[in-house]
């Protein structure tokens, strides 16, 4: 998986600032180019003073977020695309090829979850989804050098070895971290309780047990025939699958996660939005979302 150019998408509000520490993290490692894109719809029969009064404000804003971007020692390129944002932003990443699309997602915007779901589903090209914390989790945006250490990629086991894994595995050996493959087995009773950022599992009780342990076994195996001693496995039980995916992932100290609408199983097949919504509310990590058209691609035999 060679990522060559970071796209970091904005719409003009602060919160794009949030996907810095990640995107710097990633850049530095993979030694990748960033660049900040705004995509907009020009207004209709504006006048020429509006019209200025728009450019000066893109010009700014993307300004203010070139200096905030220098606190992480990136110095990306900027560019405006004309066009629907979510149409405008999957034809640019495609034509990069080898570029990772970020965006900022915030739960109290809906326009950023139809962004995002439009994103997962249609676009060849992986995508980072960034929460905008609240003001009271401000304190997840490390001050220090972000390092992407180590990774959770949430498996099923409906195709075996799927792509969604074999990208994950080559994002890992990139950036030098250690991978983790994590299922979460659907049990009832199972509940997953968070406290601030800590996820607590209740432990697997009855014949959960035994599905957990064959579970185990099997994750164990499909990490075995990676070939790499840095790949380990983690079953979990959990009632609610979602909330079991970011439980087992915090509970690793992952620094990023990587998923896949097959690999969340229903709850994601249900909508793409559960993606962004449910686990960026549940996870202060970001997500790395290989889509559905991505998935196709790379099963038909593409090279990311």
């Amino acid at each position: 998986m060679d990522i060559e150019k970071i796209l970091l998408a904005t719409d003009l509000s602060p919160r794009a600032i949030a996907a810095l520490p990640a995107v710097a993290g990633l850049a530095h490692r993979l030694d990748a180019e960033v660049e900040l894109v705004y995509a907009h719809v020009p207004r209709g029969a504006s006048s020429s003073t509006e019209e200025q009064q728009a450019q000066c404000d893109i010009d700014r804003h993307l300004q203010a977020l070139t200096a905030a971007a220098a606190a992480w020692d990136l110095q990306p390129r900027r560019k405006v695309l004309v066009g629907a944002p979510a149409v405008a932003l999957r034809a640019a990443a495609e034509r990069d090829r080898h570029a990772l699309l970020t965006i900022v997602h915030d739960a109290g915007h809906r326009g950023s979850a139809s962004i995002a779901r439009s994103l997962a589903a249609e676009a060849t090209t992986p995508l980072l989804i960034v929460h905008a914390p609240m003001a009271t989790q401000s304190r997840l945006l490390r001050p220090e050098a972000p390092q992407i250490r180590r990774i959770a990629c949430a498996v099923d086991f409906a195709d075996g070895r799927s792509p969604v894994l074999d990208a994950a595995h080559a994002l890992a050996r990139s950036l030098d971290a250690k991978l983790t493959l994590i299922h979460v087995l659907h049990a009832r009773g199972a509940d997953v309780v968070f406290e601030g950022i800590r996820p607590h599992l209740s432990p697997p009780t009855g014949s959960a047990i035994e599905e957990v342990h064959a579970a185990q076994l099997r994750l164990s195996a499909i990490a075995a025939g990676l070939g790499d001693s840095h790949v380990g496995a983690h079953v979990v039980a959990a009632s609610d699958i979602a909330a079991g995916v970011a439980a087992a992932a915090l509970d690793f100290e992952a620094d990023l996660l990587v998923v896949a609408p097959r690999q969340l199983g229903k709850v994601a097949r249900f909508v793409l939005g559960s993606v962004s919504d449910r686990l960026l509310r549940l996870s202060p990590l970001p997500l790395c979302v290989m889509g559905e058209a991505l998935l196709r691609e790379l099963a038909a035999g593409g090279d990311f």
